[in-house]
């Protein structure tokens, strides 16, 4: 059964499932059915003889030489620290084989041993906790068409992108994206405040795409120079606007509150939405 065994660990077999292996660990993750074989992951189980009893799952993406850990979970009660260990050494051992060696990871508030456990492996976490907003486009009040000086990515130009990612990291601010930013690692929808070419504000989107099942449309980050809603309402707007025309009303849509600040904008922005609450490490 098991086609990508990686090397078998001291209390568990893990290795990177497939989507015929992922689908015996379907019971582990949040998604809907037939997503996880979309998904890079890695499975664990108590033995190899347990074929189809996992006891553990790290879902995770790689983007920009970044590996990012999205999802885990551990199903044997009290094992949690020694099993996630286990998978956690086998994903950092293919992360090392494919040439990556940047991480983060989004840890629920209810996981919060996950924090102590990747601090153990070097990964740096602030006291902060984001909370994550999942919504559809059907939500969204308003769509409207926003004039100058709100632009889509699409039409920045390099350099004034060159620019904002110097900014930033002359700020010092609390990214979670890869720098420099690249457009080509966005949607053509992503929109930006831009004023005698400088960008004081930016919302960008990307799209995962699902077999069989509709993309999930995800904002990653929302940055603003400003303290002011209305800034933040034109952006989320303005895209609402762009994504309209191609994607269709049931689109599910998720993104990090980076800031609380901005909350004011989401019960303005979307009739009905759910939060669930992360903290952000990265090594």
């Amino acid at each position: 059964m098991i086609s990508k065994n990686l090397p078998e660990t001291e209390d568990c077999l893990c290795f990177l499932l497939d989507p015929e292996t992922a689908e015996c660990f379907e019971g582990l993750y949040y998604g809907e059915p037939g997503e996880l074989g979309n998904k890079l992951a890695i499975g664990a189980l108590l033995s190899p003889e347990a074929e189809c009893e996992p006891c553990g799952l790290v879902v995770f993406h790689v983007e920009d030489d970044v590996l990012s850990i999205e999802w885990v979970h551990v199903k044997e009660e009290g094992m949690e620290y020694k099993i996630a260990r286990r998978m956690l050494n086998t994903l950092l051992q293919f992360a090392s084989g494919i040439g990556i060696h940047e991480y983060a990871a989004l840890v629920p508030e209810e996981q919060d041993w996950l924090v102590r456990l990747y601090r153990d492996y070097g990964f740096s976490f602030g006291s902060e906790r984001y909370e994550t907003i999942r919504t559809t486009l059907s939500s969204y009040h308003n769509r409207k068409e926003a004039t100058e000086p709100v632009t889509a990515l699409k039409d920045i130009l390099p350099e004034e992108l060159a620019a904002f990612t110097k900014k930033i990291k002359e700020k010092d601010l609390a990214c979670p994206l890869p720098l420099p930013l690249n457009k080509r690692s966005y949607l053509p929808e992503s929109t930006a405040l831009l004023i005698d070419g400088e960008i004081h504000a930016i919302l960008l989107l990307q799209k995962e795409e699902r077999e069989g099942l509709p993309p999930r449309l995800t904002i990653p980050w929302v940055y603003s120079d400003e303290k002011q809603v209305t800034i933040l309402m034109l952006l989320y707007s303005h895209t609402a606007y762009l994504l309209n025309a191609n994607y269709p009303e049931e689109t599910e849509l998720t993104f990090a509150l980076v800031e609380p600040r901005f909350k004011p904008v989401v019960s303005k922005l979307f009739r009905d939405y759910s939060s669930s609450y992360y903290f952000y490490g990265h090594r």
